[in-house]
């Protein structure tokens, strides 16, 4: 019996480590108008989950606790939670002081936020937010003229934004919100977008908007996979959305966190151990 015990619980124990490591992300899309989606990673199709009530909404991404977290543009830019299934949001607090256009939003492993784009489209900022208040703190200029539309982590410790002034790809630095080119994508991003990244396999998406970039170019409207360091980017699909602006942010789910699937496995063994432990009492 104890031997059958073990064998069952040991199987369980590798069976939640690969779902950690195999398990497929989800895909959630937002657009201008507060609609919330889940997006099919194979052809872009959008299906509608309901609406969060807040326009501008201009970006979105999910915590390493599977909170999903969005920001609104504007004047009164502020922090919300969202319900990844029915668009429910509920306000964490404003972000205060400068006007926040567009942007992006994303997490460092340690889960520390980062967002854009504060000030002006000449003269962009990069920030970090508090999840418990909402507040923004500015962290420096990204160089000039550029408007980031989609923000992600890359595993080298630098944020890579996709920027509808150039139409391309940039790395930020997170400490001093340097800002360099990775290169260009050969698509028009236009004036929205989004970005999120699928740890459980790697795979990168951005997204493009249809509303227009300041030379008056709309966007492509399409979902796209890329690599983080070459800017090599593959279409996948055209969206179908709700709000005329098109997508305005992407989130994925992340993967549970390594402790978490430890402290699992650890509880699923104790299981184990004490029922066979009653069941040595019973007989």
């Amino acid at each position: 019996m104890k031997l059958k015990v073990l064998a069952v619980v040991f199987a369980v124990t590798l069976a939640v480590f690969a779902m950690g490591s195999n398990a497929q992300a989800a895909l959630w899309a937002c657009d201008w108008g507060g609609n919330l989606y889940s997006v099919n990673t194979s052809n872009a199709g959008l299906t509608y989950l309901g609406n969060t009530g807040l326009s501008t909404l201009g970006a979105l991404e999910i915590a390493s606790d599977g909170t999903m977290y969005g920001f609104t543009s504007g004047s009164g830019a502020s922090l919300y939670t969202i319900n990844a299934s029915n668009g429910n949001a509920t306000l964490v607090g404003s972000l205060g002081g400068n006007f926040v256009f567009e942007g992006g939003l994303a997490f460092d492993p340690s889960g520390n936020a980062y967002g854009v784009n504060r000030g002006s489209n000449g003269a962009p900022i990069l920030f970090s937010l508090n999840l418990s208040t909402g507040a923004a703190t500015n962290i420096g200029q990204m160089s000039t003229s550029h408007d980031i539309n989609g923000l992600a982590w890359r595993g080298d410790g630098m944020l890579v934004g996709l920027d509808d002034n150039t139409n391309s790809l940039v790395t930020i630095n997170p400490v001093t919100a340097a800002l360099s080119s990775i290169g260009g994508l050969g698509i028009t991003v236009g004036g929205l977008g989004g970005m999120a990244v699928d740890q459980s396999t790697g795979t990168n998406y951005f997204a493009t908007g249809l509303a227009v970039n300041p030379s008056g170019a709309a966007g492509s409207n399409s979902l796209y996979t890329f690599d983080m360091y070459s800017a090599a980017s593959t279409y996948v699909g055209s969206f179908q959305a709700r709000d005329a602006g098109g997508i305005s942010g992407l989130a994925a789910t992340p993967v549970p966190e390594p402790g978490t699937l430890v402290l699992l496995g650890l509880g699923l063994t104790a299981l184990g151990i004490r029922r066979k432990r009653k069941t040595a009492e019973r007989n």
